[in-house]
């Protein structure tokens, strides 16, 4: 009898879990779903589409996730429909040819024209089509220790002359103190590269551009001619240079900005005296990379008018409110981000955010950062000949060789 009963528990069990299965009109895999708040998320889209969702965990370890996400569109694989996925991934898989295109019905013009252009040529559109939906827009930003400027005696930098005489001048390196800190590893300095090298005007794809060239000799004259940067920072990521930035070893850096801020909150440092962003200077021009997760249609999906309709909804105000509420990230429509809405007391704690990312939309142009299909090994192999350069291992005329030889074998 207790084997019965056993037998019983267990067919009973697995019939929930088919009906509940066989309940749901799209499966869609985020990570999102390690958050508190995603019961509240996914039960608005349910009730604001009619779809019934199986929400599946991404892993959380990068690599694993990229593996994972590969495997199911690779191999044609239709039990998930939609899959959040960031700028590393989008770049490779709409080359790949795995995602099914939006423009026509979910990305319409009434609705992309909200979505910045620049960015989504840069990122998430190929050959005229639109492959993804952003659930936000953050960007890379320029913060400052103001009271490192005040002691130095120099202003907040607004153009290139300013920020050299800035960084001169907080800089102390004896005593381990510098007016500029980065990230200068190997696969995180192509973040930086990109940004100096769009402030220059020059072409991120090119490092033989001759204002490319510009910006590279900067970064080396930063670290070795001025000595206003570490070579300490060609071995660090975003931690230590973060830590070393809140303990006023560094004087600017570039960082994204709602993580920044967050973080300078929680050390208690946030304050229009200590750390604060600033608008980022012109050079040449005024440029700054966005970043941005997307949902995106698996190209082998079976069930895509309900995958289409809940892509309406996260192309909508209503899902971008409810992210920016529940996720604390800014919103990538500019209707939603300049609107009286969220300027309302209910979204009065994000003030801050909304302004800072206000003030780069208003007055830099907002790019994505340089990619190709073959993301992850392109920023290995030149974020190394970067480091080679700036250690006087190659010259400035073989970087620029040796980069665009890559780029071209891996594009």
């Amino acid at each position: 009898m207790m084997r019965m009963w056993k037998v019983l528990t267990v067919c009973v069990l697995a019939l929930a879990v088919f009906a509940s299965t066989a309940l749901a009109d799209i499966t869609l895999m985020t990570n999102d779903t390690t958050n508190q708040w995603w019961p509240e998320m996914e039960a608005l889209i349910e009730e604001s589409t009619g779809v019934q969702i199986e929400a599946i965990t991404s892993p959380s370890n990068p690599d694993d996730r990229v593996a994972k996400f590969t495997t199911i569109l690779a191999s044609g694989d239709s039990s998930v429909d939609l899959i959040n996925i960031n700028d590393e991934m989008i770049t490779q898989y709409m080359a790949a040819g795995f995602l099914a295109p939006l423009e026509a019905d979910v990305m319409r013009p009434e609705v992309s024209q909200f979505f910045d252009q620049n960015f989504m040529k840069d990122r998430y559109m190929l050959d005229g089509s639109i492959y993804g939906v952003p659930t936000y827009n953050g960007a890379l930003t320029m913060w400052v220790n103001q009271d490192m400027l005040d002691a130095a005696g120099v202003k907040v930098p607004t153009n290139k002359e300013e920020f050299i005489e800035a960084i001169k001048a907080m800089s102390k390196p004896d005593e381990g103190v510098y007016g500029y800190g980065g990230s200068w590893e190997a696969t995180y300095s192509h973040n930086e590269i990109g940004v100096f090298i769009n402030l220059f005007g020059g072409d991120p794809f090119d490092w033989t551009n001759e204002k490319s060239r510009e910006a590279l000799q900067f970064m080396y004259d930063m670290a070795n001619t001025w000595k206003v940067t570490s070579l300490a920072q060609l071995s660090e990521q975003y931690e230590p240079m973060n830590q070393k930035f809140f303990d006023k070893k560094y004087g600017i850096i570039l960082q994204w900005c709602g993580w920044m801020e967050s973080m300078a909150k929680t050390a208690g440092l946030y304050s229009p005296d200590q750390v604060h962003m600033i608008a980022m200077p012109t050079f040449e021009t005024s440029s700054a990379f966005m970043d941005a997760w997307y949902y995106v249609l698996n190209a082998s999906s079976q069930n895509y008018e309900e995958a289409k309709k809940v892509l309406d909804f996260i192309a909508s105000p209503e899902f971008e409110l409810a992210y920016l509420r529940l996720a604390n990230q800014p919103p990538a429509r500019s209707d939603v981000l300049g609107s009286e809405t969220v300027r309302g007391e209910d979204y009065s704690a994000f003030k801050d955010l909304l302004d800072n990312m206000q003030l780069y939309r208003d007055n830099s142009v907002m790019r994505g950062r340089p990619m190709v299909p073959a993301t992850m090994e392109y920023i290995t192999v030149t974020g190394t000949l970067f480091q080679q350069f700036i250690l006087n291992e190659i010259t400035l005329d073989e970087l620029g060789q040796k980069q665009l030889a890559a780029y071209e074998e891996m594009k």
